[in-house]
């Protein structure tokens, strides 16, 4: 398995299911589709009508509609009228959500950064203003740590600083609405997330970007980053990209295979 693969589970059998064994040909495979779409964009089994017509092309939208009718009708989807969206009915019972998803990230993230810490200041007897273990301990936290009777200014974002850096230890954890995880899981360079919430609040909710163009942006750029091998610190933080509105940027002439019907 080749690093940074995701694979999505499937039982040899699936076509016997209850749920699939009566529909046809046609709406097994959109099923299967939609699967390996879902885990790839960690939407919790959320499909858009836009993103059923994309996997069912090159048939019209009329076909598309047939096929996920069909395992709505079976109980293999739901469709949610609130959200306008189909909802693959086992999906959060056979996988992480992707708020789960997020939180075992951030987690590692987290561990990465201790570790780092551990052996390169620790060990060695040193000190790095820019690593909040070195200021506050390991608890993670700068209440008390900040040296030199200096006020430091938390208002500008720097290029080290990190959402634990400006949270109080007491504070609630933030609630990412689905969207602002696809996004940050999207993103190739996960930094500053309590920066890159507040832009993304800014462009969504006050600017009126569409979620969904800024999440598309976002996979295209990080495609782009993969294939020119840009180093981390070449790319912007996120909450700077989102802040340029680096999302409205049309998207650069490719010279490569173009992507297949089912990367939507």
């Amino acid at each position: 398995m080749a690093k940074g693969e995701i694979h999505v589970q499937l039982y040899v059998n699936y076509a016997d299911d209850e749920k699939l064994v009566s529909v046809s040909r046609s709406a097994r495979l959109l099923y299967v589709d939609g699967l390996c779409l879902a885990k790839r964009q960690l939407n919790d089994g959320r499909l858009t009508l836009q993103q059923v017509e994309k996997l069912m092309y090159p048939e019209r939208p009329a076909n598309a509609k047939k096929a996920a009718d069909e395992l709505v009708k079976s109980g293999a989807w739901e469709w949610d009228d609130e959200r306008r969206a189909y909802i693959i009915s086992a999906w959060l019972k056979r996988n992480k959500s992707a708020e789960q998803v997020q939180r075992e990230r951030e987690a590692a993230e987290e561990a990465a950064l201790l570790g780092n810490h551990r052996r390169w200041h620790e060990m060695r007897g040193g000190m790095d203003p820019r690593c909040r273990y070195c200021i506050g301990g390991e608890s993670g936290t700068r209440s008390g740590g900040r040296s030199g009777g200096g006020q430091q200014d938390d208002s500008t974002e720097t290029e080290t600083e990190t959402e634990t850096e400006k949270e109080k230890p007491s504070s609630p954890p933030a609630t990412d609405s689905p969207e602002f995880i696809r996004f940050w899981s999207a993103y190739p360079r996960r930094v500053g997330k309590g920066h890159a919430r507040r832009a993304w609040n800014q462009a969504t909710k006050k600017k009126g970007a569409d979620p969904e163009s800024i999440i598309a942006a976002a996979e295209a750029f990080a495609a782009q980053c993969k294939s020119n091998r840009t180093e981390q610190q070449y790319i912007p933080h996120p909450a700077t990209w989102l802040n340029g509105e680096r999302y409205a940027d049309p998207e650069p002439t490719r010279t490569d295979e173009p992507r297949g019907w089912w990367d939507n």
